[in-house]
């Protein structure tokens, strides 16, 4: 036994009945002498699992005094062993932090319980690190806790990326949610994922919170009726962009080209996932394009007007002229005489359309432009028409602003503008009122306003007829374009109005709604600065 173990040896002194001995104790020490160096290696090893771990670890006192601190800490927070014995709360990028920080330390102490939290530290050099921490207690043989383990992994880079990935997400969120163009996006089956408020009020759906869990395909039954959802289908399910515009409703019952671009979205799996949808109201710029074709028609025609006027001139006179002979030489009363009243009434009707082709085309040079006053203007039209508006029981009110400036023009083309527009309001107030009706009302007003900075004199001429028919609005100063009969019109008041207008940089336009009303707008600027008119 004494030679396989290691033993404490106790001697002791005794006398006993007047003899004296020695009394020796052993006990066997080896196993607790085995189980310490055993706990010595365990706490070596442990000390150096603590030093080489790549994470920060630290250990404070119960008053949060530092005790140990191993490589990893003096890499990531720059103190060396200088840092043992002082506080924790040094590290701490927030003061009010530590409040916390004491509350989850006691409760390591007091309930040997395992605490988490998230932890800002300041680096000696004035950096600034975030670290997930757990702390956990180191308890003695007698199961106390003596220490309050920190141990800390670092993760300031990725909260770096993921704040960096929110901020370029915000930024992508903004730019689409701020976009004058609609962007949406929505899966396979067409439900919406995400929608910007410039889609939402293009399609005229309701508010973006209420449209984005709805299925796209279903929403608006006006794009499934014009094609628009065939478009859809057609991208998710063969992935093929397209760009196109349609002609569609939206959910207000207005009626706009809309431009689209629809883009596949691949998924992780190389899959179509669903779909981006680009969608722009080029209603306004469609409109504008047909206004510039069709200003380029007229100027065509104004072009071709001028050539077959001056060759249509010439015959026409001639005609008149042989006609008239022809008419000297017969009864009054004959039916020849008739026969040939019919040829000479035709033949001025051609010599008017076609002095009105000359005046569209802009043939007469060197007109001077002279001040006159609009209101004299409107008054020498009303002493030809006045007679002939009473006679139709039309009431005619005139409302004029006081100290209306002077207007550069050419006095007669003006008085043809208005001649034709008053004529043309009658026409329409008889066709709504064909006899005498309190409502048969002509109402012409003039006012100076103030356009681009300049000085215009605007004329209104508002009647209470039949309106404009949607459909006839886009050629109404097309030439030859007429609603009238055959008999009644030329189809060329409007569109040498137009001409008019344009030669003194004015502008003329009209809004009306069919079967209510019309308006029309004669813009003069006081000056044009011109001199001639070409």
């Amino acid at each position: 036994v004494f030679l396989s173990s290691e033993f404490e040896v106790t001697v002791n002194y005794l006398e006993f009945g007047g003899q004296e001995y020695y009394c020796a104790f052993a006990r066997n020490i080896g196993e607790r002498k085995q189980a310490e160096e055993a706990l010595r290696e365990n706490e070596r090893r442990y000390r150096q699992a603590v030093e080489r771990s790549p994470n920060p670890i630290f250990s404070t006192d119960r008053k949060g005094i530092i005790q140990s601190w191993n490589q990893a800490c003096e890499r990531l927070f720059q103190y060396g062993p200088e840092i043992i014995g002082q506080h924790y709360g040094q590290l701490l990028l927030n003061s009010e932090d530590q409040p916390v920080v004491e509350a989850r330390v006691e409760r390591v102490f007091s309930r040997k319980a395992l605490a988490d939290m998230d932890m800002y530290y300041r680096c000696k050099d004035g950096t600034e690190r975030f670290t997930v921490s757990r702390l956990y207690p180191l308890i003695d043989d007698e199961g106390d806790v003596y220490s309050c383990v920190f141990a800390n992994t670092d993760i300031t880079e990725r909260i770096r990326a993921e704040m960096a990935l929110l901020e370029s997400e915000e930024r992508y969120r903004t730019l689409v949610n701020q976009a004058p163009i609609g962007v949406m996006t929505c899966d396979r089956e067409g439900d919406i994922e995400h929608i910007n408020p410039a889609a939402v009020a293009i399609l005229g759906l309701d508010e973006v919170s209420d449209v984005q869990t709805r299925n796209l395909m279903t929403s608006v039954p006006n794009l499934i009726e014009r094609g628009i959802t065939e478009d859809f289908r057609l991208c998710i399910d063969e992935g093929t962009q397209i760009t196109v515009e349609r002609r569609c409703l939206t959910c207000e019952e207005r009626e706009r080209i809309l431009r689209l671009h629809l883009t596949p979205l691949h998924d992780e799996a190389g899959g179509i996932g669903g779909m981006l949808a680009m969608v722009e109201d080029v209603t306004e710029q469609r409109q504008l394009e047909e206004k510039l074709i069709q200003s380029a028609k007229l100027a065509s025609i104004g072009e071709l007007a001028a050539g077959v006027a001056h060759e249509i001139n010439n015959p026409m006179n001639g005609i008149i002229n042989y006609a008239q002979l022809l008419i000297n030489g017969v009864d009054r009363g004959s039916q020849q005489a008739r026969f040939l009243e019919g040829i000479l009434r035709e033949a001025d009707r051609v010599v008017e359309i076609v002095r009105d082709l000359l005046m569209f085309a802009r043939v007469e040079k060197d007109v001077r432009l002279n001040w006159a006053d609009v209101r004299a203007i409107l008054q020498s039209v009303l002493t030809l028409s006045q007679k002939q508006l009473q006679k139709d029981g039309i009431h005619l009110e005139i409302e004029e602003a006081q100290d209306l400036p002077r207007i550069k023009c050419r006095h007669q083309r003006i008085q043809q503008v208005f001649l034709n527009l008053i004529s043309n309001a009658r026409d329409a107030l008889n066709a709504r009122y064909p006899g005498g009706h309190a409502n048969k009302h002509l109402t012409i007003r003039i006012e100076a306003i103030e356009r681009r900075g300049r000085t215009w004199v605007r004329t209104v001429f508002l009647d209470n007829g039949i309106g404009i028919a949607e459909r006839d609005q886009p050629y109404l100063f097309t030439p030859f374009f007429t609603t009238k009969r055959p008999a009644e019109g030329t189809g060329l008041g409007l569109s040498v109005s137009y001409g008019i207008i344009q030669d003194h940089r004015g502008d003329i336009w009209f809004e009306s709604v069919e079967g209510e009303h019309s308006a029309f707008y004669v813009d003069l600027p006081v000056d044009p600065d011109l001199e001639n008119l070409a």
